[in-house]
């Protein structure tokens, strides 16, 4: 009698994704124009400037048609000495870039048992999240730019009230 060979959890279609669904960013939008949104607005997420330039840099790592495609989601699977290789950082502070951009809904993480990253386990920084927040992302940037154009307003009127006070 032959035993079958027990399958990795990480291994199993059910570990890895649980729906058949992957978001996709709107329109015509790309990759790289959405990476820069999200360094734009990253601050009124509470993420950091360094974690907001790694999110970047990671994003510019994966296909740019996964992020536009239906049926496949962008992730890195490389393992987190050479990520923290990539972006010339430490690993300590490669990991605390990762769980900062994991807690603030910008990527997942998925990692075997032992902590292992790899595209046959399905396991690596998922940015499914960050996709699924797009139009939330955009609204964000949009109203980012009405306050910027707002305050320029503003000190123009200021700047105008100056001189009409020192010109009397």
């Amino acid at each position: 009698m032959a035993f079958q060979k027990a399958a990795h959890p990480a291994a199993t279609r059910a570990y890895r994704d649980s729906e058949d669904r992957h978001p996709a960013l709107p329109g015509n939008m790309q990759r790289d124009n959405f990476a820069i949104i999200v360094e734009r607005v990253a601050p009124r997420l509470g993420v950091g400037p360094a974690a907001a330039h790694a999110f970047v840099r990671l994003a510019a790592m994966t296909r740019p048609s996964d992020w536009t495609s239906q049926d496949r989601t962008p992730f890195i699977y490389a393992e987190a000495g050479e990520v923290a290789k990539m972006l010339g950082l430490s690993q300590p502070r490669t990991r605390a870039i990762t769980a900062e951009l994991e807690r603030t809904g910008l990527i997942e993480r998925r990692t075997g048992a032992n902590g292992s990253r790899s595209r046959a386990a399905g396991t690596g920084l998922y940015f499914g999240a960050a996709i699924a927040r797009a139009d939330e992302l955009m609204a964000l940037g949009d109203q980012l730019t009405a306050e910027r154009q707002r305050a320029i307003f503003l000190r123009g009127q200021r700047s105008t009230a100056k001189r009409y006070l020192t010109g009397c």
